[in-house]
């Protein structure tokens, strides 16, 4: 179910990866639920899952369009536990591309199945604070921005290292 009145609507409480998010600065985008539930997600009580090559590593996905969004998601269908992060009021550029499917993007679908998505205004201190949060439980930062892009944000390399050695 979407979070709010549109894939990108601001003010509601959801939660993604544990992480409980609540106010302005971030929702849970719902299109990237439905429909693209990760592999586990239709397993029954009782049933006994594949375990999958790089399940219990958990990414923080911020590529868009085509390249990065493939890489990520090659890596969610084995196992990584992706979490998308898009702007929050327009999401990925690449859920305006053609050709569309009942107004999405079928590329989209196509190059963030078996992930979950968050939307974040990484400007705000909120919104900082919430990356910040994820980079502490998570193992790998992805991001197919201008090199300096990241720095700029407050989100390069070096600030993440310090809040988490291992990313």
């Amino acid at each position: 179910e979407g979070v709010g009145s549109g894939p990108h609507s601001r003010g509601q409480a959801a939660g993604i990866g544990g992480l409980e998010v609540q106010g302005r600065a971030a929702i849970v985008c719902g299109e990237a639920q439905a429909g693209l539930e990760g592999p586990l997600d239709r397993i029954g009580e009782g049933e006994r899952a594949m375990t999958l090559p790089y399940e219990g590593i958990r990414m923080i996905d911020f590529t868009q369009l085509e390249q990065g969004p493939v890489g990520t998601q090659v890596l969610a269908d084995f196992g990584v536990d992706v979490i998308k992060v898009e702007r929050i009021e327009s999401g990925d550029i690449g859920r305006r591309q053609m050709p569309q499917i009942n107004g999405m993007s079928y590329l989209w679908m196509a190059n963030n199945r078996n992930k979950r998505c968050l939307s974040v205004d990484v400007r705000e201190p909120e919104g900082k604070e919430i990356i910040y949060r994820l980079v502490d439980v998570s193992d790998i930062v992805a991001s197919n921005f201008r090199p300096d892009v990241m720095d700029r944000l407050g989100l390069g390399y070096e600030k993440l290292k310090e809040i988490n050695p291992r990313i």
